[in-house]
């Protein structure tokens, strides 16, 4: 289960899944991220997304291929926010963080 103690899956997540079709993620992830944040006009918005694309990916297990990522696995982690005693406010924005890296790859992807 991820956030658990569970075995690393073989696509690195704390899962068991591995990418099931090919993908238009570029082989260099570094690239991605560092893009991504650059596109935020606001250092402050850029901080924000680096601590929450990062809590998450901590939370996934730092070595997960984001390729493996599912809708349970993000429910999961807003549950453990949640028992975390985070604010609704404070999850909504960390998700949406996080959605944005997505909504960043979909629109830059080959």
């Amino acid at each position: 289960m991820p956030g658990s103690t569970a075995a690393i899956g073989a696509c690195g997540c704390k899962t068991s899944r591995a990418p099931e079709q090919p993908s238009p993620w570029p082989a260099d992830w570094q690239a991605v991220e560092s893009s991504w944040l650059a596109a935020q006009v606001s250092p402050h918005t850029r901080r924000h997304y680096r601590t929450s694309w990062r809590a998450f990916s901590e939370f996934m297990g730092t070595d997960c291929d984001p390729r493996c990522i599912t809708s349970d696995d993000a429910n999961a982690w807003i549950a453990s926010l949640r028992a975390r005693g985070q604010s609704a406010s404070t999850i909504i924005s960390r998700v949406a963080a996080c959605a944005s890296l997505y909504d960043f790859i979909a629109r830059h992807a080959p």
